[in-house]
């Protein structure tokens, strides 16, 4: 409501969890993204606030919210940062000290944070990612603050398909809000106008950003999924075009005549948004909350399956299934990092230590190679599921002298 009228503001706040993209992030765990945008929501409310509440309180809050964003996604400080800084600069007369207390919230928040990763991973900005080889050719045109390099046709291509093609919905009504409020620029609030210049400059940050990357996350690469990554890292910039896509929708209801006809029309345009958000963040069959959580009690019996036949002291080397045996089971998340495989001789004379792996055998064949250079081998395997591909269990021995 500090940046758009009640009405739309009332209308968004009604959307918002209906959005597909945070509705569907906000019920799978171990993903940062919809924290990320709440806290950075929280953070610029209190930034607007402080212009009715110059309090102390409401300062330290707002810093505190931008300090948890950062940490959640460390990554979108590029951008966050710099949109942070303008608002502060804009508003630096009516803000005087306070512009220090929002420094020192998120300080609060953000050094307790880098302390935890200095002492975990040895460095503040170290990170629990296993990262590429040192060797590895970086992505063509990439540098510091574009990793994925900076394809405008790839980028052009993917937003049309997750935003216009995956978000119908929201994509053509926010288009339409977005060209009616810049119609009436002269008209807007201080705040209104932030809130317009700083979608649009997010939106030309995010989609080059992140739509030159070439991200395949699901086992097919053509899916346009909410579960394909373009998805999540774009949440940012979704939740920013709701109030503009109420906006689009309002424009269009209003031109109807009847007492109370547009108020009707918006009921149900948001009962048709509504019937939209569960077919696709529910029932869509390949990556739908539905197919989530079969897939989730899939892994279960997995599990089961695995803890059945592994030692209580075990360790499973999982190749990136380490989400379905943690906690029940130590893990380590693949037996292709080379300092697993450097510790491995190690470990087995303490541990008993298993793989678990979704490989064939044309596949295993390198990997026995390797582990016969350390002196180890993989024994007999028992076989766990085969409803995609087989899945083995394997459990590692140390060659015969």
């Amino acid at each position: 409501r500090e940046f758009f009228c009640a009405r739309v503001a009332w209308w968004s706040a009604l959307a918002l969890p209906l959005l597909p993209p945070w509705w569907y992030y906000s019920s799978r765990g171990l993903f940062p993204n919809v924290p990320f945008v709440a806290f950075a929501l929280l953070g610029g409310w209190g930034i607007v606030a402080l212009r009715r509440h110059r309090r102390w309180v409401v300062a330290f809050l707002a810093g505190a919210a931008f300090g948890l964003a950062v940490a959640f996604r460390p990554v979108e400080a590029v951008w966050l940062l710099p949109v942070v800084a303008a608002a502060l600069g804009l508003e630096r007369r009516r803000l005087g000290r306070l512009w220090w207390v929002i420094v020192g919230g998120a300080a609060a928040v953000l050094v307790p944070v880098l302390v935890q990763q200095a002492l975990t991973y040895g460095h503040p900005l170290a990170t629990g990612y296993r990262l590429p080889p040192a060797n590895l050719e970086p992505a063509a045109g990439a540098w510091a603050f574009s990793p994925f390099g900076f394809h405008p046709r790839r980028a052009a291509a993917n937003g049309w398909r997750f935003f216009f093609e995956l978000l119908p919905a929201l994509a053509w009504p926010a288009v339409l809000g977005l060209a009616l409020e810049l119609r009436q620029w002269r008209r807007l609030s201080a705040a209104g106008r932030w809130a317009l210049v700083a979608t649009v400059g997010i939106a030309a940050w995010l989609v080059p950003y992140y739509g030159s990357a070439e991200l395949t996350d699901t086992l097919d690469p053509n899916a346009v999924t909410l579960a394909v990554a373009y998805a999540r890292y774009w949440l940012p910039l979704s939740v920013l075009l709701v109030p503009y896509a109420v906006v689009g929708t309002s424009w269009v209801v209003g031109h109807l005549r009847g007492r109370g006809a547009p108020r009707v029309a918006m009921a149900v345009a948001l009962a048709g948004f509504a019937f939209w958000s569960v077919r696709l963040t529910a029932q869509e069959p390949l990556d739908g909350l539905g197919a989530v959580a079969r897939a989730v009690q899939h892994g279960y019996r997995k599990r089961v399956a695995v803890a059945r036949q592994v030692p209580n002291d075990a360790v499973v080397i999982a190749e990136r299934s380490d989400k379905i045996f943690f906690p029940v089971l130590p893990v380590i998340a693949t037996l292709g990092d080379a300092q697993v495989e450097q510790a491995l001789p190690a470990l087995l004379t303490r541990r008993p230590v298993f793989w678990y792996t979704f490989m064939d055998d044309a596949a295993i064949a390198p990997v026995r190679q390797k582990l016969a250079a350390r002196g180890l081998t993989v024994g007999d395997f028992v076989l766990i599921d085969s409803t995609a591909a087989p899945e083995r269990l394997f459990r590692f021995k140390r060659l015969s002298p």
